[in-house]
């Protein structure tokens, strides 16, 4: 099952401190035997897009941790990095990863607390209208209970189909063999609507198109961090029309516009710019300028 996360790979993909542990000497590859060293990365010219996206990040994490840091709770900084330390595989193989790319505990702890403090700042900037409400009353769709098997491996998930189709029993079959640990011990129930953000939205969709206890084909789901695959066979269990009282969901489609929103990149750069205004930030080298000029123009009195 999908897990919502920070995702180490996206926190680390902006960085380049795995060297920085590193002698200047050091060999980090080699071609037909002649070094490629630490100083030669450092010396090798980096592109003007990445630079601007280098001193965007300290300028956000800076300013959103100042102004929104003190709201992040260390309860939730422990929690995202245990759940980043178990989906690494535990504290041994976690730690060497963090070192490998320059972090410690401590300064990847830091980190999260940036991002977490961005999301704070993000939801601060929030409205709600009634066009709002509208837009996401039309994608939206109650709450629905399925039975659900997960399996790694395509032809094993056509196997299972094959022998559900043949009149075997789903419990037993996901008691079995599906590899999801929480719906197998639960009779391979779940339930969630279309807000949901644990479960993977390929299954939403084959779900929501499902009568009661009918059984869906082999639903194919790719991790988009990781590129793995893996396959899902549903069976709808209970079902219900969202009739005409949009009142009766305000809670989730609160939710969902929340989601919609902070995951547009148009309203994050819009928040950023707020940001950037209140914070009275000014670039001062001539060669990020006009990168900033976007981000800044809103800035200007």
């Amino acid at each position: 099952m999908k897990t919502k996360k920070i995702l180490l790979a996206a926190v680390l993909g902006t960085s380049i401190l795995f060297v920085t542990a590193c002698g200047k000497d050091k060999s980090i590859a080699t071609i037909d035997g002649e070094n490629i060293t630490v100083m030669d990365f450092y010396n090798y010219p980096t592109t003007k897009q990445k630079n601007v996206q280098v001193l965007q990040k300290i300028l956000v994490d800076r300013i959103f941790v100042k102004k929104y840091g003190n709201e992040v709770e260390q309860g939730k900084i422990n929690e995202e990095y245990n759940t980043q330390m178990k989906l690494m595989g535990g504290k041994k193989k976690f730690t060497k990863q963090l070192k490998d790319v320059g972090y410690t505990p401590k300064s990847y702890k830091t980190t999260i607390k940036s991002n977490l403090a961005y999301q704070k700042g993000l939801e601060d900037h929030l409205t709600y209208t009634k066009k709002d409400y509208k837009k996401a009353w039309k994608s939206f769709h109650p709450g629905v209970v399925i039975k659900l098997i997960q399996v790694s491996s395509e032809k094993e998930a056509q196997e299972i189909k094959s022998t559900l189709d043949g009149g075997s029993d789903f419990i037993k079959i996901a008691q079995e063999k599906s590899t999801d640990k929480i719906t197998r011990e639960k009779g391979a129930d779940i339930s969630f609507d279309s807000t949901d953000t644990i479960i993977p939205n390929e299954v939403k969709a084959a779900a929501f198109k499902l009568k009661k206890g009918e059984i869906s084909q082999v639903i194919t789901v790719t991790d988009s961090s990781t590129y793995q695959q893996q396959f899902y066979i549903i069976k709808m269990e209970k079902q219900k029309n969202k009739g005409h009282n949009m009142k009766e969901y305000s809670k989730q489609l609160k939710e969902s516009i929340k989601q919609t929103k902070m995951n547009d990149e148009n309203y994050q750069k819009k928040v950023i710019s707020e940001e950037f205004k209140n914070a009275n930030v000014k670039i001062k080298d001539k060669e990020f300028e006009e990168s900033f000029s976007m981000l800044l123009k809103n800035t200007e009195n």
